[in-house]
């Protein structure tokens, strides 16, 4: 019989080209692009053993028996085994265990080990294949080579099923492409004996999914198939090109990882449901991956917030529900904005940051919150930018308007003033007053929150510094400090050389954190408490009363004055319980050496309340509202 080979030359001439090509790319990082390697490499070799054994065939009459034999052995060993490793890309692509890896690959070599030996055993059974004198012969059962590569294709199918939940859509369908090409070219193979396809039928559809793999490697994310945000890009630009309306949805999964434990196979797997949800709800190609826990999704036609409110009910009630991975549920924690474009947004800039804007604006409102951006959005939006113009130009500049007010800490064992909290204001700036709580907001999300606090903190200083003598009997100023600024590594050096520079006692410098960030960041918090408390700096915990840190926790930390709430100042007057809480508390920390701060003290009857319950210090209008620094030098001095 005469061969036809052209095909078979072919497809190791490009298997050799593109397994080189992968292996000088490196393109073997991952479990998954390892295992496409391998299989690209083992088409190569069995294409050329091939080729080596119908030169065998040729020349059997100068080709040692012996030689031709192990040559086309080694062949049909090769060739069976090829599905094999499809089988461990498969599974490499999806999320499985180990167990589950191993369990699969086990059963897939057990009719492989029988079908070897048969191979082997067949220049002496002749079930195969055999040489004769007169060249090479086909056996009584060479149709189980088609049976079993057939079978192995089939059960690479029912892996690919089995694995549908494991694998995003994309993956799923591109692995099926590989049984539907193998299949088809096989069979023209078995009708035409003299056509050589076997190595085609192997490389031809893992060229077709390397063509995909390397388009994912570049504008889809490999386990949940999501375009990334270069194809998000496109496809707004697409978009603002014609001029219709569309409205764009951001959807952040604030709490993942801590709620998965951090462990990846279990997010992965998250990831795919939640993006196949996604899929079902709007086409595949208007979902995107925005970056690891946040996806972006395109609905075409939307105008405004009741056009879209289906689609997020539907996506608020999915995520609201439990989770169910390996029959365990977890509550997943998230926040979702919406834009309207090209009302709102006209090009991609404007996109992101509306979209970002949009996010922190749910985030604000709690867990599992929805945000729609309207035309009050737009316009605190614009208001934040020109806060953050005022603000890049006064915190980078000599003549800063940047200022501090100070208000009045009154103490009841020595019936006087004798500590000051420091309150950044910002006035006649070119857009006028701006209000504390619009400019740190501004400062935090922008990054300026260091530059912010840093200010203050040297403006405190240089106060004390200018007023030593006034501030002999005062015990010192607070100032409030961001999670962020509290967090860097350097605060103890920038704190430490901007007391050095004023030459002031540090023990004057008062530093005061918020509840929450205790919660958030408990024992990176202690480190950086214990490192500044060498220095001598007091802390003070503010707003005790609004989060949820425990009495334990509270304790533990190197407080020295703990600063109730306003909101529990407000409820004294109509709530008995208030009282009882407020009295409890008080005499609990009092009893572990910690003084207690009451704020937000407006008439008699709540500073009567107050005083009653034995606190050590009161804060409030009642006393004193925040003062410029030139009207509480005169009254100190």
């Amino acid at each position: 019989m005469q061969y036809n080979v052209l095909a078979e030359v072919n497809a190791f001439a490009l298997s050799m080209v593109l397994t080189i090509s992968l292996i000088i790319s490196k393109c073997y990082h991952t479990k998954r692009s390892r295992a496409f390697t391998i299989c690209v490499a083992s088409i190569s070799a069995n294409t050329f053993i091939n080729l080596c054994s119908v030169y065998c065939i040729y020349n059997y009459t100068t080709v040692p028996v012996v030689i031709s034999t192990i040559i086309t052995s080694t062949y049909f060993l090769s060739l069976c085994f090829v599905p094999i490793l499809f089988c461990n890309y498969i599974i490499s692509s999806s999320i499985r265990t180990k167990f589950h890896s191993r369990l699969f690959l086990g059963l897939m070599l057990i009719p492989y080990i029988i079908f070897a030996i048969i191979v082997i055993s067949s220049p002496y059974t002749h079930y195969i294949f055999y040489y004769a004198n007169d060249g090479y012969h086909r056996g009584t059962l060479s149709f189980l080579t088609y049976v079993v590569m057939l079978a192995y294709i089939v059960v690479d199918v029912t892996i690919t099923i089995l694995s549908k939940d494991y694998l995003s859509m994309h993956n799923f369908k591109l692995l099926l492409i590989f049984p539907v090409f193998a299949v088809a070219i096989v069979s023209i193979q078995f009708f035409n004996p003299e056509l050589l396809l076997t190595g085609t039928a192997c490389f031809a559809p893992l060229l077709y999914i390397y063509f995909f793999v390397q388009n994912d490697l570049n504008n889809t994310d490999t386990i949940t198939g999501c375009q990334l945000l270069p194809e998000l890009r496109h496809s707004l630009n697409d978009r603002f090109a014609n001029d219709k309306p569309f409205s764009v949805v951001i959807i952040s999964l604030d709490n993942l990882d801590a709620e998965l434990n951090y462990r990846r196979s279990l997010r992965n797997i998250a990831l795919i449901k939640i993006s196949k949800f996604f899929n079902e709800l709007v086409s595949v190609k208007n979902v995107f991956l925005y970056s690891d826990d946040e996806f972006v999704l395109i609905f075409d036609g939307y105008t405004c917030g009741d056009d879209i409110k289906s689609d997020i009910t539907k996506i608020h009630d999915f995520l609201a529900g439990d989770i169910i991975i390996e029959e365990n549920a977890y509550d997943l924690s998230f926040n979702v904005g919406a834009i309207f474009c090209p009302s709102q947004a006209n090009n991609n800039e404007d996109v992101r940051e509306l979209l970002m804007y949009t996010l922190n604006q749910a985030r604000k409102s709690g867990q599992d919150e929805v945000f729609y951006c309207d035309d009050a959005t737009l316009l605190s939006l614009k208001h934040n930018k020109e806060i953050l113009e005022v603000l890049q130009k006064e915190l980078y500049c000599d003549d800063s308007g940047l200022d501090i007010h100070l208000q009045p800490i009154y103490s009841i064992t020595h019936e006087r003033f004798t500590h000051f909290e420091a309150l950044a204001r910002l006035e006649n700036t070119s857009i006028g007053r701006i209000r504390p709580d619009e400019f740190i907001a501004v400062a935090e999300e922008y990054g300026l929150i260091n530059r912010l606090g840093y200010m203050i903190i040297d403006m405190v200083c240089k106060f004390i510094s200018e007023n030593r003598e006034a501030f002999e009997t005062y015990e010192g100023i607070s100032i409030n400090l961001s999670v962020k600024q509290m967090l860097r590594d350097d605060i103890k050096d920038q704190i430490k050389e901007i007391i050095a520079k004023h030459n002031i006692p540090p023990e004057k410098l008062i530093i005061e954190i918020t509840e929450s960030v205790i919660i958030e960041t408990f024992e990176e918090i202690k480190d950086k408490m214990l490192s500044l408390k060498e220095l001598g700096i007091k802390f003070y915990l503010d707003d005790f009363g609004t989060g949820f840190s425990n009495f334990a926790s509270v304790i533990e930390l190197p407080f020295d004055v703990i600063k109730f709430d306003k909101t529990i100042t407000q409820s004294l007057e109509i709530s008995p319980k208030s009282n009882t809480l407020l009295n409890s508390l008080t005499t609990a920390f009092l009893t572990h050496g910690i003084d207690v701060l009451v704020e937000g003290v407006e008439t008699s009857e709540q500073d009567a309340l107050v005083k009653a319950a034995n606190v050590t210090f009161i804060q409030g209008y009642y006393y004193s509202k925040p003062l410029p620094k030139d009207i509480v030098l005169n009254s100190i001095k």
